[in-house]
């Protein structure tokens, strides 16, 4: 769990240092880790495993709001080249 919350961390970071006083930002990581398998007639037909990351920004300026999300991809170095084209 640390790993996630310091790559969450780092993430936030390089946001954050791009904002303009008095800006103000919230931002959350949710996702998911799931395993699946596929039955057909009894018979396994696919098994496998999808992993999902979702960072949301919601930018404050006054009474001001902008939201948007940015899906992972799971590589922190490409990660926050997406985050800082949001």
């Amino acid at each position: 769990m640390s790993d996630v919350r310091a790559y969450f961390e780092e993430l936030a970071y390089a946001v954050e240092q791009r904002l303009r006083a008095p800006e103000l930002l919230l931002t959350s990581l949710s996702g998911e880790n799931s395993d699946f398998v596929r039955f057909n007639q009894g018979m396994v037909r696919q098994a496998g495993a999808v992993s999902q990351r979702f960072l949301t920004f919601d930018l404050i300026l006054g009474r001001r709001h902008a939201q948007s999300s940015l899906t992972l991809c799971g590589d922190l170095a490409a990660d926050l080249d997406r985050s800082a084209a949001v």
